[in-house]
Protein backbone atom coordinates (compact mmCIF):
# COMPACT_ATOMS: atom_id res chain seq x y z
CA UNK A 1 0.00 0.00 0.00
CA UNK A 2 1.14 3.80 -1.04
CA UNK A 3 0.81 6.94 0.46
CA UNK A 4 1.27 10.00 -1.25
CA UNK A 5 2.72 13.13 0.70
CA UNK A 6 1.97 16.42 -1.18
CA UNK A 7 4.06 19.23 -0.12
CA UNK A 8 4.20 23.21 -1.03
CA UNK A 9 7.10 25.29 -2.02
CA UNK A 10 6.72 28.55 -0.81
CA UNK A 11 9.20 30.92 -2.50
CA UNK A 12 9.56 32.01 -0.51
CA UNK A 13 7.27 34.44 1.81
CA UNK A 14 3.74 35.93 1.61
CA UNK A 15 4.56 39.35 0.21
CA UNK A 16 2.24 42.85 0.62
CA UNK A 17 2.74 44.14 -3.04
CA UNK A 18 1.43 47.57 -4.22
CA UNK A 19 0.86 46.76 -8.28
CA UNK A 20 -1.13 50.14 -8.59
CA UNK A 21 -1.97 53.23 -6.66
CA UNK A 22 -4.81 51.84 -4.29
CA UNK A 23 -4.31 48.57 -4.84
CA UNK A 24 -2.56 45.80 -2.92
CA UNK A 25 -2.09 41.97 -3.63
CA UNK A 26 -0.77 39.96 -0.69
CA UNK A 27 0.42 36.10 -1.97
CA UNK A 28 2.61 33.30 -0.99
CA UNK A 29 3.82 31.23 -4.03
CA UNK A 30 2.99 28.03 -3.53
CA UNK A 31 4.14 24.21 -5.56
CA UNK A 32 3.79 20.78 -4.89
CA UNK A 33 6.58 18.51 -3.73
CA UNK A 34 6.65 14.57 -3.24
CA UNK A 35 5.58 10.69 -2.54
CA UNK A 36 5.93 8.81 0.78
CA UNK A 37 5.53 5.15 0.70
CA UNK A 38 4.06 3.07 2.90
CA UNK A 39 0.07 3.93 4.10
CA UNK A 40 -3.36 2.29 4.66
CA UNK A 41 -5.95 2.24 2.07
CA UNK A 42 -9.35 2.67 1.51
CA UNK A 43 -11.37 -0.78 0.93
CA UNK A 44 -14.74 1.45 -0.05
CA UNK A 45 -13.02 3.34 -2.94
CA UNK A 46 -14.01 6.93 -0.97
CA UNK A 47 -11.60 9.21 0.11
CA UNK A 48 -10.14 12.16 1.30
CA UNK A 49 -6.84 12.29 1.02
CA UNK A 50 -4.36 10.67 -1.15
CA UNK A 51 -3.16 8.50 2.03
CA UNK A 52 -7.20 6.87 1.68
CA UNK A 53 -6.36 5.42 -1.62
CA UNK A 54 -4.07 2.34 -2.28
CA UNK A 55 -3.14 4.11 -5.70
CA UNK A 56 -2.32 7.17 -4.01
CA UNK A 57 -4.10 8.95 -6.09
CA UNK A 58 -7.65 10.69 -4.84
CA UNK A 59 -9.27 12.55 -7.48
CA UNK A 60 -11.29 15.50 -7.20
CA UNK A 61 -14.51 13.62 -6.85
CA UNK A 62 -13.52 12.01 -3.71
CA UNK A 63 -13.22 8.07 -5.35
CA UNK A 64 -9.83 6.43 -5.38
CA UNK A 65 -8.26 6.26 -8.62
CA UNK A 66 -6.75 3.10 -9.04
CA UNK A 67 -5.12 4.05 -12.98
CA UNK A 68 -2.06 5.54 -11.98
CA UNK A 69 -3.28 9.11 -13.46
CA UNK A 70 -4.77 11.86 -11.18
CA UNK A 71 -8.05 13.18 -12.88
CA UNK A 72 -7.77 15.94 -15.27
CA UNK A 73 -3.70 15.82 -15.06
CA UNK A 74 -1.38 16.95 -18.09
CA UNK A 75 0.85 14.40 -19.55
CA UNK A 76 4.36 15.54 -17.33
CA UNK A 77 1.67 15.80 -13.98
CA UNK A 78 0.87 11.85 -14.29
CA UNK A 79 1.90 9.63 -11.63
CA UNK A 80 2.62 5.57 -12.19
CA UNK A 81 2.75 5.03 -8.64
CA UNK A 82 3.99 1.84 -8.80
CA UNK A 83 7.01 3.08 -11.07
CA UNK A 84 7.99 5.83 -8.22
CA UNK A 85 8.26 3.34 -5.66
CA UNK A 86 10.28 1.07 -7.75
CA UNK A 87 12.60 4.05 -8.46
CA UNK A 88 13.01 4.82 -5.24
CA UNK A 89 13.59 1.85 -3.38
CA UNK A 90 17.05 1.67 -4.91
CA UNK A 91 20.01 3.16 -2.40
CA UNK A 92 19.68 6.71 -1.46
CA UNK A 93 22.46 8.52 -3.26
CA UNK A 94 22.04 12.49 -1.94
CA UNK A 95 20.75 13.17 -5.64
CA UNK A 96 16.97 13.78 -6.10
CA UNK A 97 15.94 13.26 -9.59
CA UNK A 98 12.19 13.96 -11.68
CA UNK A 99 11.72 10.29 -10.76
CA UNK A 100 11.77 10.65 -7.13
CA UNK A 101 9.17 12.97 -7.23
CA UNK A 102 6.18 12.14 -8.74
CA UNK A 103 3.33 14.62 -8.31
CA UNK A 104 0.05 15.40 -10.03
CA UNK A 105 -2.81 17.23 -9.62
CA UNK A 106 -5.48 15.83 -7.46
CA UNK A 107 -3.05 14.85 -4.76
CA UNK A 108 -2.68 16.31 -1.31
CA UNK A 109 -1.08 16.23 1.89
CA UNK A 110 -1.51 17.09 5.80
CA UNK A 111 1.45 19.86 7.39
CA UNK A 112 1.61 21.78 10.69
CA UNK A 113 2.75 25.08 10.48
CA UNK A 114 4.27 27.53 12.83
CA UNK A 115 4.25 31.71 12.99
CA UNK A 116 6.08 33.62 14.16
CA UNK A 117 7.82 31.14 15.74
CA UNK A 118 11.60 30.96 17.35
CA UNK A 119 13.86 28.13 15.63
CA UNK A 120 17.55 28.04 14.81
CA UNK A 121 17.94 27.31 11.32
CA UNK A 122 21.42 26.29 11.32
CA UNK A 123 20.67 23.07 13.62
CA UNK A 124 22.85 21.18 16.12
CA UNK A 125 25.54 18.95 15.82
CA UNK A 126 24.04 15.50 16.76
CA UNK A 127 26.44 12.34 16.44
CA UNK A 128 28.60 14.27 13.52
CA UNK A 129 25.57 14.89 11.26
CA UNK A 130 23.34 18.10 11.35
CA UNK A 131 19.84 17.99 12.17
CA UNK A 132 16.74 20.01 12.80
CA UNK A 133 14.58 19.14 15.06
CA UNK A 134 10.78 20.21 14.37
CA UNK A 135 9.13 17.20 16.04
CA UNK A 136 8.09 19.35 18.70
CA UNK A 137 5.29 21.68 19.02
CA UNK A 138 6.01 25.38 17.83
CA UNK A 139 4.34 28.86 18.27
CA UNK A 140 1.08 29.42 16.91
CA UNK A 141 0.68 25.16 15.18
CA UNK A 142 -2.13 25.12 13.09
CA UNK A 143 -2.31 21.56 11.14
CA UNK A 144 -3.27 22.41 7.00
CA UNK A 145 -4.30 20.13 4.24
CA UNK A 146 -2.74 21.19 1.10
CA UNK A 147 -4.44 20.25 -1.92
CA UNK A 148 -3.40 20.19 -5.93
CA UNK A 149 -5.49 20.62 -8.77
CA UNK A 150 -6.11 20.49 -12.47
CA UNK A 151 -5.88 23.26 -14.89
CA UNK A 152 -9.04 21.46 -16.43
CA UNK A 153 -12.55 24.01 -16.91
CA UNK A 154 -10.48 27.14 -15.18
CA UNK A 155 -11.11 30.17 -17.03
CA UNK A 156 -6.98 30.54 -17.34
CA UNK A 157 -6.20 27.05 -19.05
CA UNK A 158 -5.68 27.99 -22.11
CA UNK A 159 -2.97 30.88 -20.82
CA UNK A 160 -1.19 28.00 -19.38
CA UNK A 161 -1.14 25.56 -21.60
CA UNK A 162 2.46 24.13 -20.47
CA UNK A 163 1.71 24.03 -16.61
CA UNK A 164 1.15 20.63 -14.64
CA UNK A 165 -1.17 21.63 -11.54
CA UNK A 166 -1.99 24.86 -9.58
CA UNK A 167 -2.45 25.33 -6.00
CA UNK A 168 -3.69 28.26 -3.49
CA UNK A 169 -0.82 29.82 -2.63
CA UNK A 170 -1.95 30.38 1.50
CA UNK A 171 -2.37 32.53 3.89
CA UNK A 172 -5.50 34.62 4.02
CA UNK A 173 -5.23 34.97 -0.22
CA UNK A 174 -7.71 33.36 -2.22
CA UNK A 175 -4.74 33.25 -5.56
CA UNK A 176 -3.55 30.48 -7.31
CA UNK A 177 -0.27 29.51 -8.41
CA UNK A 178 0.62 27.81 -11.46
CA UNK A 179 3.48 25.56 -12.00
CA UNK A 180 4.98 23.30 -14.52
CA UNK A 181 7.26 20.01 -13.45
CA UNK A 182 9.73 19.13 -16.12
CA UNK A 183 12.61 16.89 -15.88
CA UNK A 184 14.72 19.48 -15.91
CA UNK A 185 12.97 21.80 -12.64
CA UNK A 186 9.85 22.67 -11.02
CA UNK A 187 8.85 26.06 -12.32
CA UNK A 188 6.33 28.86 -11.38
CA UNK A 189 4.53 30.16 -14.55
CA UNK A 190 1.92 32.86 -12.86
CA UNK A 191 -0.96 33.48 -10.62
CA UNK A 192 -4.32 34.18 -11.09
CA UNK A 193 -7.51 34.62 -9.22
CA UNK A 194 -10.18 31.52 -8.78
CA UNK A 195 -12.69 33.83 -10.98
CA UNK A 196 -12.60 35.96 -14.39
CA UNK A 197 -13.83 39.05 -14.53
CA UNK A 198 -13.07 42.84 -14.71
CA UNK A 199 -11.38 42.42 -11.24
CA UNK A 200 -9.19 39.55 -11.90
CA UNK A 201 -5.77 38.67 -11.21
CA UNK A 202 -3.72 37.85 -14.20
CA UNK A 203 0.14 37.89 -13.81
CA UNK A 204 2.94 35.95 -15.66
CA UNK A 205 6.07 36.08 -15.29
CA UNK A 206 8.67 36.13 -18.02
CA UNK A 207 10.56 33.95 -18.01
CA UNK A 208 9.71 31.78 -16.03
CA UNK A 209 11.09 31.42 -12.67
CA UNK A 210 12.65 28.11 -11.60
CA UNK A 211 11.79 26.80 -8.00
CA UNK A 212 14.03 24.04 -8.07
CA UNK A 213 16.15 22.57 -10.28
CA UNK A 214 16.57 18.84 -11.32
CA UNK A 215 18.30 16.43 -10.51
CA UNK A 216 19.26 18.43 -7.59
CA UNK A 217 22.19 17.61 -5.19
CA UNK A 218 24.61 19.78 -2.62
CA UNK A 219 26.29 22.35 -4.00
CA UNK A 220 24.02 23.10 -7.19
CA UNK A 221 23.00 27.02 -7.57
CA UNK A 222 20.47 28.70 -9.89
CA UNK A 223 19.06 32.03 -10.21
CA UNK A 224 15.82 34.00 -12.25
CA UNK A 225 15.42 37.40 -13.14
CA UNK A 226 11.71 37.80 -13.98
CA UNK A 227 9.47 40.53 -14.84
CA UNK A 228 5.62 40.14 -13.72
CA UNK A 229 2.96 41.45 -15.28
CA UNK A 230 -0.53 41.60 -15.97
CA UNK A 231 -3.80 42.29 -13.95
CA UNK A 232 -3.74 42.77 -10.34
CA UNK A 233 -7.33 42.78 -8.90
CA UNK A 234 -8.28 44.19 -12.77
CA UNK A 235 -5.52 46.69 -12.59
CA UNK A 236 -2.64 46.55 -15.10
CA UNK A 237 0.49 45.86 -13.23
CA UNK A 238 4.25 45.47 -13.56
CA UNK A 239 7.46 44.67 -10.87
CA UNK A 240 10.00 42.17 -10.86
CA UNK A 241 11.34 39.46 -8.59
CA UNK A 242 15.11 37.91 -8.70
CA UNK A 243 15.34 34.29 -6.89
CA UNK A 244 18.75 32.97 -6.25
CA UNK A 245 18.64 29.54 -4.85
CA UNK A 246 21.61 27.17 -3.58
CA UNK A 247 21.36 23.60 -2.31
CA UNK A 248 23.57 24.75 0.75
CA UNK A 249 23.40 21.55 3.31
CA UNK A 250 22.23 18.50 4.03
CA UNK A 251 21.54 16.25 7.21
CA UNK A 252 18.87 14.71 9.08
CA UNK A 253 14.99 15.92 10.09
CA UNK A 254 12.78 14.95 12.60
CA UNK A 255 9.17 15.50 12.00
CA UNK A 256 6.51 14.42 13.12
CA UNK A 257 6.04 12.19 10.24
CA UNK A 258 9.00 10.13 11.11
CA UNK A 259 13.28 11.20 10.25
CA UNK A 260 14.68 12.06 7.10
CA UNK A 261 17.73 12.30 5.58
CA UNK A 262 17.25 15.56 4.12
CA UNK A 263 18.83 18.69 1.03
CA UNK A 264 18.68 21.95 2.53
CA UNK A 265 17.98 24.36 -0.18
CA UNK A 266 17.62 28.13 0.01
CA UNK A 267 15.73 30.63 -1.98
CA UNK A 268 16.73 34.43 -1.81
CA UNK A 269 13.88 36.42 -2.91
CA UNK A 270 14.21 39.86 -3.96
CA UNK A 271 11.28 41.54 -5.04
CA UNK A 272 11.14 45.61 -6.54
CA UNK A 273 8.12 47.21 -7.00
CA UNK A 274 8.77 51.09 -8.39
CA UNK A 275 11.44 52.33 -5.58
CA UNK A 276 10.28 49.57 -2.98
CA UNK A 277 12.87 46.38 -2.72
CA UNK A 278 11.75 43.41 -0.27
CA UNK A 279 13.85 40.92 0.51
CA UNK A 280 12.70 37.33 1.88
CA UNK A 281 15.23 34.04 2.59
CA UNK A 282 13.15 30.71 2.64
CA UNK A 283 15.15 27.48 3.55
CA UNK A 284 12.89 23.99 2.00
CA UNK A 285 13.84 20.27 3.45
CA UNK A 286 13.88 18.06 0.06
CA UNK A 287 13.72 14.28 0.33
CA UNK A 288 14.52 11.57 -2.27
CA UNK A 289 10.76 10.04 -2.70
CA UNK A 290 9.61 12.34 -0.08
CA UNK A 291 9.81 15.83 -1.82
CA UNK A 292 9.45 19.21 0.31
CA UNK A 293 9.23 17.71 3.62
CA UNK A 294 9.30 21.19 5.88
CA UNK A 295 9.99 24.72 5.16
CA UNK A 296 11.28 27.89 6.85
CA UNK A 297 10.26 31.61 5.93
CA UNK A 298 12.08 34.46 7.35
CA UNK A 299 10.48 37.43 8.26
CA UNK A 300 10.87 40.78 5.63
CA UNK A 301 14.12 41.77 5.02
CA UNK A 302 16.24 39.05 6.97
CA UNK A 303 19.79 40.12 7.24
CA UNK A 304 21.50 36.79 8.31
CA UNK A 305 21.93 33.78 6.70
CA UNK A 306 21.25 31.50 9.20
CA UNK A 307 18.46 32.91 11.47
CA UNK A 308 16.34 32.62 14.99
CA UNK A 309 13.23 34.57 14.11
CA UNK A 310 11.16 32.97 11.30
CA UNK A 311 7.75 34.36 9.98
CA UNK A 312 6.83 30.51 9.12
CA UNK A 313 7.61 26.70 9.38
CA UNK A 314 5.60 23.76 8.23
CA UNK A 315 6.93 20.58 8.73
CA UNK A 316 4.77 17.40 7.53
CA UNK A 317 2.36 15.50 9.78
CA UNK A 318 0.89 11.46 9.51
Amino acid sequence: MHKIVVDILRAPTALSATMHPGISVQWTIAALVGLLATACSSPSGECTIAADCASGICDTNGQCNNNGTADGAPGDGSVDVDAALSACSSVVDGIITRDELPMAAGLSASFRVATSVTFDTAGTMVAETRTWDMDRPLANDVDVEVVLSSLAGTWYEELFPTASYTGLLGGASDLIGVFRLADDGLYLLGVVSPEDGLSRTELKYDPVVLLMPLPLSQGVTWSTDAEVSGLASGIFSFFTESYAGSADASGSLLTPFGVFRTLRTRIDLTQTIGLLVTTTRQFNFVSECAGIVASIVSESNEENVEFMSAAELRRVIP
